[in-house]
């Protein structure tokens, strides 16, 4: 019997959309996650973290040598950069911690803003709720103050060098899958949608 095995090309087939960088201002919120279990905020320490666990958008775990450097967030299904062929994954958002005049309170830290790659999601945040991670958000404001009013918007990723896919799971037997992430797609342009070429090689 002749055997046939598939093999997945090393180059892959992108169909790629010119994004509009620095667009328009949104106003929303921002939320953190990322806490060490047990940690309370006000004994968070940046220093510390050494990983970012993996996240919806199958990038395996970050660590602190790899871009983005743990400035992560997550947003919801309903954030309109979702609409996207990669649902958000990847794109890169400028935040900035706003206070509110009228509240008379003056939550932020720092209003420079904080560059953030979007590498999950968040279920239970609201359209505009980007939900940093820690590190992200502590930069801005006092991770005890817990959610801060700001405006965002997409911005290109300050990646080096081109795209590249990382597989994030397969399965050989079984009728079998792989599922692969694409990294640096920001700093290119949108994704409007991948193709595999296969290759059938006969043992």
């Amino acid at each position: 019997m002749t055997m046939m095995k598939v093999v997945v090309l090393a180059s892959l087939l992108f169909a790629i959309t010119a994004a509009e960088m620095e667009s328009t201002w949104i106003k929303g919120t921002a939320s953190f996650t990322g806490l060490p279990h047990g940690t309370e905020a006000g004994e968070f320490n940046a220093a510390s973290v050494k990983a970012v666990p993996n996240g919806a958008c199958g990038y395996g775990t970050l660590t602190s040598a790899q871009y983005p450097f743990f400035m992560v967030a997550g947003v919801a299904a309903k954030n309109p950069i979702t609409q996207s062929a990669q649902k958000g994954c990847g794109t890169c958002l400028e935040v900035q911690c706003v206070d509110d005049p009228k509240s008379g309170k003056q939550l932020c830290d720092n209003n420079t803003p904080v560059t953030v790659m979007v590498y999950d999601t968040c279920d239970e945040c609201e359209a505009n709720q980007i939900n940093l991670y820690a590190t992200a958000f502590s930069r801005m404001a006092n991770l005890e103050v817990g959610r801060v009013d700001i405006q965002y918007r997409e911005v290109s990723c300050p990646f080096t060098g081109g795209i590249n896919v990382y597989v994030d799971a397969f399965r050989p037997e079984q009728g079998g899958f792989l599922k692969l992430a694409l990294r640096n797609v920001a700093g290119t342009g949108g994704i409007k949608s991948v193709a595999l070429r296969v290759r059938y090689r006969q043992n």
